[in-house]
């Protein structure tokens, strides 16, 4: 029998080709009949479920896209959903016709055209008020939830009625249906908040914590949810990571003059919704370390109480970004390991 040379394989053997392995997990993790089953015996024996309403603001949407998004919904084991659509001032005659043909279709569908165009902040308020559930989802118009998203969702707040906001996993489509860039995400960590919005995608509040917080605020378009979830993060009793791929975010590439004026408005209004939030403590942009330091002292040594001790504990956090002209991750890190230190809280 003749030698082998070095590396070469016995006869009949291949190497296989290298493979994607997000890919390979999605085979491995597909959706099925028996899963199907499997969530509804459970949603049968839960005592209570909330009623969920998706939050949906939408305007000029790609009708191939829009669609799918729709169906995804219409998809869902958990059917105790309904969705609140607003359109912004489109002014397209065929949305505005598929609109009312999908609220007079069903009546978990409601539809509010408002009259001048508010941008996203506004849209989605529009949306919200339309809402009748106890909590809301927010959902772009061309996301895609899996079958189980909601179902998923409702027995989690089931089991933790004292939650008020809640966040999935998440991943990317493209055009071609091809799913990618999958964010496996940590449990709730306010420090991280301030440097990675990983809480979009799926987003749950309680509707009443979201109406106390006034909604969405104009003027961080393009972060407007990242300033929603510092602050709703501050007041939930309560925040829940499911770690389920819930839902399938479209992804499209702008033209390619647009990008750098995209990125640095969305890169602005975040560093806005940072400085807003460090401001709720009294740390304003600017100020001296030594003065926050201070400030932040102040607060977790004046009471013990528990609820105080959270605050200050949340105005650690904050202040860990207050300082920083760029917001990064490694100059969150820096800073929050100063203050912790010199506070000894950890």
């Amino acid at each position: 029998m003749a030698e082998r040379a070095a590396g070469e394989l016995p006869g009949g053997f291949a190497v296989p080709e290298p493979r994607d392995r997000y890919e390979v997990w999605l085979e491995c993790n597909r959706w099925s009949s028996a899963r199907a089953a499997w969530l509804r015996t459970r949603l049968d024996a839960a005592a209570a479920l909330p009623t969920i309403s998706l939050v949906m603001p939408v305007y000029r949407p790609e009708p191939a896209f829009f669609e799918r998004a729709i169906e995804t919904i219409r998809a869902q084991v958990h059917e105790r959903w309904e969705l609140c659509i607003a359109d912004d001032a489109s002014g397209d005659a065929a949305l505005s016709a598929r609109l009312r043909e999908l609220a007079a279709a069903d009546p978990r569908i409601r539809v509010v055209t408002r009259a001048e165009n508010g941008n996203i902040s506004h849209a989605t308020n529009s949306a919200a008020a339309l809402a009748g559930g106890e909590f809301l989802c927010f959902v772009d118009q061309d996301d895609e939830l899996a079958p189980d998203a909601l179902g998923e969702i409702a027995l989690a707040l089931a089991a933790a009625p004292d939650a008020d906001l809640l966040y999935t996993d998440d991943d990317k489509i493209d055009t071609g249906g091809r799913r990618y860039a999958p964010q496996f995400k940590p449990d709730w960590s306010p420090e991280l908040l301030l440097s990675w919005m990983y809480v979009g995608h799926a987003l749950v509040v309680r509707r009443s914590l979201f109406a106390t917080l006034g909604g969405f605020r104009a003027g961080f378009e393009g972060s407007q949810d990242f300033d929603f979830a510092l602050r709703a993060g501050e007041q939930a009793r309560r925040v829940l990571h499911l770690p389920l791929l819930s839902l399938e975010a479209f992804c499209a590439t702008l033209p390619a003059q647009a990008q750098p004026v995209a990125v640095a408005l969305i890169d602005q209004h975040r560093i806005a919704a940072v400085n807003a939030a460090a401001a709720t403590c009294g740390v304003r942009p600017g100020m001296k370390r030594a003065t926050a330091l201070a400030l932040v002292a102040d607060l977790r040594l004046a009471d013990t109480d528990t609820a105080r001790d959270a605050a200050a504990l949340q105005a650690v956090a904050h202040t860990a970004l207050a300082f920083t002209p760029a917001v990064t991750l490694q100059d969150a890190q820096t800073v929050l390991l100063e203050v912790q230190a010199s506070l000894r809280l950890f």
